[in-house]
């Protein structure tokens, strides 16, 4: 959903209009000018905490940062801590959830997870390392309950080694 590369072209935009350095910025966030020169080179993404202090800085909004679009409206609901509201008015595929996750925290892909978590495991694949083991567990055991392993073999090295290993003795039985 981010297209990380022209996130990062408004960062340094906004970066250079308001004439901060890269190692200004970094002081002012508390992180290495690194950090922000992977950012504007879309080699990585701003963490979802440092979102609101950027946009204070450059004295615009998130979606501004992040480009407008439901990706940047569903991060501006996390950090007003609207998430629920949000999600009753709008749907989240897994695939719009892999393209907003490299900012956020496993606890707040699992919050937008419950959502999606009931669509075919193997559409899951793209969101499988951003989900906690126990998360991506609780998916595993209700596709066993389905009778849905083989949706499960793409996810298995992402499992925990007890529950891959109860998929496939289930899988050979057959």
């Amino acid at each position: 959903m981010f297209d990380m590369l022209k996130v990062g072209r408004n960062i340094a935009k906004l970066r250079g209009q308001t004439g901060i350095t890269q190692m200004g910025m970094a002081d002012k966030l508390g992180i290495s000018y690194q950090a922000v020169s992977n950012w504007e080179r879309g080699a990585s993404m701003p963490d979802i905490a440092k979102l609101p202090q950027l946009a204070g800085i450059f004295n615009v909004s998130i979606e501004e940062i992040l480009e407008e679009g439901k990706g940047s409206r569903l991060i501006t609901s996390m950090l007003e801590n609207k998430t629920g509201e949000y999600l009753q008015q709008h749907e989240v595929s897994a695939d719009e959830l892999s393209g907003i996750a490299p900012p956020l925290n496993m606890e707040q892909i699992g919050e937008v997870f419950e959502q999606v978590k009931d669509k075919a495991l193997r559409d899951l694949l793209p969101l499988a390392s951003f989900l906690s083991e126990e998360v991506l567990g609780e998916c595993a055991q209700k596709a066993m309950e389905g009778g849905t392993l083989s949706d499960l073999v793409p996810l298995a090295s992402f499992l925990d080694s007890d529950i891959a290993d109860v998929i496939a003795l289930r899988m050979f039985a057959k």
